[in-house]
C-alpha cells in the first residue's frame, strides 16, 4: 500500500510541476510566434514528432502572406492537464488565432498537442489544425483513443472592443461542441 501511495504522490507531483512547465513554455513559444522570433518557436514545434527546420517554417509564413494573412496572432488557452501516457506527459491546448482584414478581426479556435518526453521539464507543440481525432490516433498509434481531439473551429468575427488576449479558450469534453460565438464573449 505505501509504494501505491508514494507512486501515486509522485505522480501527482511530476503533473502539477509539468503544468507549471507547459504553461511556460507555451507562453514563450507563442510569445516568439508574435514577435515574429522563428528560431525560437522552432525550439518549441514538431512535425510528425520532428523538429521543424527554419527554412521550411519561414517558407510557410510567407505562404500565409501570400494567402492574404499578413500576419497571425496567436492568444494561448488554458492547457488540459497533463497525462501520463508512458513515457510521455501529454495533453491538448486550445489556441486562438486571428488577423486583421479590412479593418475586421477574423479568429478561429484550433489546437496543440503538447507532450514531454521528460516528465514535464520541456514541452513541445504539434499544430492540430486540419486534424481529426482519426488522423491524429493513425499518426500517433501509442497514444490512440488516450486524447480528445476536438474539431476546430469555423472562421468568426472578433467584435470591436473585444481584446482577443482577454478571450478564454479551454479544451471542450467530447461531448461539448465549441462554437465561435460563445468563444468571442
Amino acid at each position: 500500500m505505501k509504494h501505491v501511495l508514494a507512486t501515486l504522490l509522485l505522480f501527482t507531483a511530476v503533473c502539477a510541476c509539468g503544468q507549471e512547465q507547459l504553461v511556460r513554455d507555451l507562453r514563450t513559444c507563442v510569445g516568439a510566434w508574435n514577435a515574429e522570433e522563428y528560431p525560437t518557436v522552432c525550439r518549441y514545434l514538431r512535425k510528425d514528432g520532428k523538429v521543424i527546420p527554419i527554412q521550411d517554417f519561414q517558407k510557410e509564413v510567407e505562404e500565409l502572406k501570400q494567402f492574404g494573412i499578413p500576419k497571425l496572432h496567436l492568444v494561448a488557452g488554458i492547457p488540459n492537464k497533463p497525462r501520463e501516457v508512458s513515457p510521455y506527459l501529454v495533453t491538448i491546448v486550445p489556441v486562438l488565432a486571428f488577423t486583421e482584414a479590412s479593418s475586421k478581426r477574423i479568429g478561429y479556435i484550433s489546437y496543440l498537442y503538447a507532450y514531454s518526453i521528460d516528465h514535464g521539464e520541456n514541452w513541445c507543440f504539434e499544430s492540430l489544425f486540419k486534424s481529426t481525432q482519426q488522423l491524429f490516433d493513425s499518426a500517433h498509434p501509442d497514444l490512440k483513443g488516450a486524447l480528445f481531439i476536438p474539431p476546430a473551429s469555423s472562421g468568426f468575427l472578433i467584435p470591436d472592443g473585444v481584446n482577443p488576449d482577454k478571450i478564454e479558450t479551454r479544451v471542450p469534453n467530447q461531448s461539448a461542441q465549441t462554437t465561435p460565438a460563445s468563444a468571442a464573449r
